[in-house]
């Protein structure tokens, strides 16, 4: 048996697999009592295929490009075609949903807010800023004469970018990969809805996006990567990680990696020298401007987990029994459990922290390092149930999709109506005035693109998260449905990471991993406020396309080679047959 023959039987047996294994996989979970043996079966059956596609892979011969392939790949206005047609569906994409959805206000944007003046106006009792780098850019746009309709443009071309730059690096090696990995980041409506919404997490994911094809180029391009190079990353990553301050973590990641591919220190260092010099000009700032040398800070959102994870207790630590003492005063009758996910919105803002505010005598600082303070003592106290509790959140959070999030957009979009806001009427007394002027005027929310966007975007669901579609009953659903045990899904997602890291070409895995990498640290971290919110699912979806979007290329592209294979016996046997009668 030939090399191509065996390639071929693998490559259907693998597909075989697959196919049988995902049957079996919902049916053991449509039997109720068995939903861990799911599991095992998804598991198993991912296992199995993509050792067969392994192997297959490695018996292929190297088959030639097409001409059609090598003449793309080879002329660079092909190449600057492809990629100014993704930037501009990109742009386009936002311009549609920012007509659908007018343009989203919420409450969090007032904490951004801020004008060139309040920008360098030191506040030494205030509470740090949480996301500095926002705050910049809208001074920023300011002092350029700009307003919110500058802003959007400023985080519709970032998005577009981004998905310029992960199609430029895939090109190198595949052209079809680009092509289509930069078609499905410009198309998609979750990223295409969070750039028209003052909102941080639009930029945040088109500079990780960014950072993360930076990344992949410097690393895997043949010449050796330069100090200098190395440097100007770390700057990137900088403004990337820290424009929210769950990112700020993931240096940790970046450097071992950087010191182990290019097999030298100095670099790796490098990369710290730029990331610690975006750290440094942020501390600066939050000293300069309210007297704290701080980076992250993560304020009252520490006091969520406290109460709704059952963590808060007052043996935990002096913090804690400062925090229970006080709120034993204020309420007498206060019972713990009555807080749940649906109250702990107005128990945490209108009745934990206003009580110690009274405590401290109106110092927010002194409150904020209360919660910090009494977080890191519930975690020391009890340590496995904290980290049982982070476990199971993190699959939650792997377990929640992205999709869902137009939902909340359409919530800010729908109750925060654009000729209120803009007429400064008193409901919404809780924006500052300069805010409103910069925003207005909004454009009006269009009920039919709205209805089409919805529509759309539910559509992708799966294609985010493909794994998820064991816990569904249909393909396409169109309300917010989530995976009967949302543990089991999680866990099935890190099943699906691993085979598509394993199943996917080798010039394609880079990005798979860093995009797993982008995934999972972002569970861990957000299970580390233990809340899963949709809003904070959503500045993923690049990456769970960057995953499945990868995956099925790989697999497209192996099945052309596979298709070709017999096309290209018959031309061999043909030329051996031709050579033969002239012999």
């Amino acid at each position: 048996m030939s090399a191509n023959d065996r390639w071929s039987r693998s490559m259907v047996a693998a597909s075989l697999s697959i196919v049988v294994g995902f049957v079996g996989f919902r049916g053991a979970f449509w039997l109720r009592e068995w939903p861990a043996t799911s599991l095992i079966v998804f598991a198993a059956a991912l296992a199995g295929s993509a050792a067969l596609w392994i192997v297959g892979r490695k018996e292929q011969d190297v088959l030639p490009a097409s001409r059609l392939h090598a003449r793309i790949s080879g002329s660079r206005l092909a190449r600057v075609m492809i990629l100014t047609t993704v930037f501009i569906a990109a742009c386009a994409t936002s311009a549609v949903h920012r007509r659908g959805l007018s343009t989203a206000i919420a409450p969090d944007t007032a904490t951004y807010w801020s004008t060139p003046t309040e920008l360098i106006s030191p506040k030494p009792d205030a509470v740090p800023t949480r996301t500095p780098l926002y705050s910049i850019l809208f001074a920023v746009v300011q002092l350029f004469g700009g307003s919110g309709n500058e802003l959007l443009l400023v985080q519709i071309a970032l998005r577009a970018l981004a998905a310029v730059l992960v199609a430029w690096v895939l090109m190198e090696s595949s052209v079809f990969a680009g092509s289509v990995l930069g078609l499905m980041l410009a198309l998609d409506p979750i990223s295409a809805a969070t750039s028209v919404t003052f909102l941080s997490e639009s930029l945040h994911t088109s500079l990780v996006v960014i950072s993360v094809a930076v990344a992949v180029r410097q690393l895997t391009r043949k010449r050796p990567v330069e100090w200098r190079s190395c440097f100007v990353a770390g700057v990137v990553f900088g403004c990337a990680f820290l424009f929210r301050p769950t990112g700020a973590a993931l240096i940790v990641a970046v450097i071992p990696i950087y010191a182990l591919v290019t097999r030298s220190v100095s670099k790796a260092a490098g990369v710290a020298a730029g990331y610690g010099l975006v750290v440094s000009l942020i501390a600066l700032f939050n000293y300069v401007r309210s007297g704290t040398l701080v980076v992250v800070t993560t304020g009252v959102y520490m006091a969520f987990p406290l109460f709704l994870q059952n963590l808060m207790s007052p043996n935990n630590g002096p913090a804690s029994l400062a925090i229970h003492n006080q709120l034993r005063r204020c309420d007498p009758r206060f019972d713990y459990s009555t807080v749940t996910l649906n109250t702990s919105n107005e128990f945490v803002l209108t009745k934990l922290s206003p009580c110690l505010l009274d405590m401290t005598g109106g110092n927010q600082r002194e409150v904020m390092r209360l919660y910090s303070a009494a977080y890191r003592e519930a975690a020391i106290k009890h340590p496995a149930l904290f980290a049982r509790r982070m476990l199971l959140e993190s699959s939650r959070f792997l377990a929640t999709t992205a999709s869902y999030y137009l939902s909340d957009v359409a919530f800010f979009s729908q109750s925060s109506k654009f000729e209120e806001i803009c007429a400064g009427q008193k409901d919404y007394e809780l924006y500052p005035r300069e805010l409103l002027v910069f925003v207005c005027p909004m454009p009006s929310l269009d009920p039919v693109t709205w209805n089409a966007i919805v529509m759309n975007s539910f559509k992708w669901r799966m294609v985010y998260q493909p794994y998820l579609l064991a816990y569904s009953p249909r393909f396409y659903v169109e309300s917010y449905v989530e995976a009967p045990v949302m543990e089991l899904a999680g866990e099935a997602a890190v099943v699906f990471f691993i085979f598509a890291l394993a199943v996917s070409r080798p010039a394609n895995r880079p990005l798979v991993a860093a995009a797993t990498l982008v995934i999972v640290y972002t569970a861990v971290m957000t299970a580390l406020g233990q809340i899963t919110i949709r809003r904070y699912v959503a500045p993923l979806s690049p990456f769970f396309l960057l995953v499945t979007g990868l995956l099925l290329v790989s697999v497209i592209e192996d099945l052309i080679a596979l298709l070709g294979l017999p096309i290209r016996a018959r031309v061999n046997r043909a030329g051996n047959t031709l050579v033969a009668g002239r012999t």
